[in-house]
């Protein structure tokens, strides 16, 4: 069966998550990092007390659009695990996903967030066509090494 989207119309689905999963942390990891930083305790599994757990899930149940989100505890750090979906052919979706910091245990320290820009179409394809050109750059190194190994097996 042939797919019915261009590979241009992917790609803009592939940006349009981006962005819009970029949007989601934007809105949700200050407000749970601001969580984080409070007098909050834990568990010896790592995970909250059931007072600060609400507030949490509270947070992340009303996430915009088609993104999902879980939070990883351990009790070495806290993340939280953003994922959202585009359509890349007719009748499947592919998968964009990120982890932010929210939380050392160790160091008793909220992570730091820095706030993701989103991009246009326009740069994803430049930098498409710049990672290609590094690909290539790399191959030619690859095979060169893998030449020299031969020589010197031989």
């Amino acid at each position: 069966m042939k797919n019915s989207l261009t590979s241009l119309q992917i790609k803009t689905n592939k940006v349009a998550a981006m962005n819009e999963l970029a949007e989601c942390a934007n809105t949700i990891a200050p407000q749970l990092i601001k969580i984080f930083s409070g007098d909050i305790q834990y568990k010896n599994d790592g995970t909250p007390y059931k007072k600060h757990l609400t507030e949490i899930n509270a947070i992340i149940r009303n996430l915009p659009g088609k993104n999902h989100a879980y939070i990883e505890y351990n009790t070495y750090s806290t993340w939280i695990r953003l994922k959202t979906n585009y359509k890349n052919s007719e009748y499947s979706c592919a998968y964009i996903e990120e982890a932010i910091h929210l939380f050392d245990s160790q160091a008793n320290k909220a992570g730091d967030f820095t706030p993701r820009e989103g991009i246009t179409i326009e740069e994803y394809l430049q930098g498409e066509l710049e990672l290609n050109a590094h690909k290539a750059e790399y191959d030619a190194i690859y095979h060169k090494m893998q030449e020299l190994k031969r020589k010197l097996e031989m």
